[in-house]
């Protein structure tokens, strides 16, 4: 039998409701396949924008973090604040988009290696805030306590050796030219473990105030002038107090 007898058999209204219901149905079925690619396509272009952002961002990240530790080197150099507030602003920067990053991130390991450098980041501005404070005392310690200290001792020494000079005790002259040269290499030593410190430095530095302090007591015992005596009392006090303040910035420069 053709479908040509078989439709005969149906009126024509009815042929054509069922005709009309056939290409609804055909029609819904070509909607919903285009709209699905439609919404799949749209995922696809998502995921692409979202990867791709991340990409670009991933990469601002690392340049700004190089350029921040690079700023951290120049500052230990030379103590720039111009340094310290590039440090600052790159690690504000670097906060948020890590923290951008992380919120564009749909793998969980990435996102808990993300949250990783957050923390890691918070721990470098942390101890850079530290160094920072560490610098600023060290500086405070040597321009304060260190230079003051050295400078007074040498003009103490030297109205002692004038003195001498002049009352014709050259015996007490040499003895403080030994006192002086002691002083003298404590304060070049200090200022070379300053600028590249390192523990044998450091010993050295130690080494000349202590020769010092034996020399000093040399050169005590054979003055007698009142004024003299007191200016070598004081320049042996103040000995101890550089030995201090060298000790003290010392400890913050290894701590850095």
């Amino acid at each position: 039998m053709g479908m040509g007898n078989f439709a005969g058999r149906f009126k024509i209204g009815t042929r054509i409701y069922t005709g009309f219901i056939i290409v609804l149905a055909l029609l819904a079925a070509v909607s919903w396949i285009s709209i699905h690619g439609l919404n799949v396509v749209e995922r696809n272009l998502t995921d692409y924008i979202r990867i791709s952002s991340n990409s670009l961002m991933t990469e601002s990240i690392a340049t700004k973090l190089a350029n921040m530790r690079r700023h951290v080197v120049l500052y230990v150099d030379n103590g720039e604040m111009n340094d310290v507030n590039a440090v600052r602003k790159f690690q504000t920067e670097l906060g948020t988009e890590l923290k951008k990053l992380r919120e564009g991130t749909v793998n969980a390991a990435r996102r808990a290696n993300q949250d990783r450098m957050i923390e890691l980041l918070e721990s470098y501005s942390a101890n850079f805030t530290k160094l920072v404070e560490l610098h600023d005392r060290r500086d405070k310690l040597v321009n304060e306590g260190m230079d003051p200290l050295g400078s007074g001792i040498r003009r103490g020494l030297t109205e002692i050796a004038d003195s001498a000079h002049k009352d014709g005790q050259f015996e007490t002259s040499s003895r403080v030219g030994r006192a002086r040269e002691s002083l003298m290499q404590a304060r070049v030593v200090a200022t070379q473990f300053l600028l590249k410190p390192d523990n044998k430095t450091a010993e050295a530095v130690r080494m000349y105030i202590k020769e010092f302090g034996s020399r000093a007591g040399e050169l005590i015992g054979g003055l007698t002038e009142p004024y003299n005596i007191e200016l070598c009392k004081k320049a042996i006090e103040d000995g101890k107090k550089y030995l201090v303040a060298f000790e003290a910035a010392a400890k913050d420069i290894f701590a850095v």
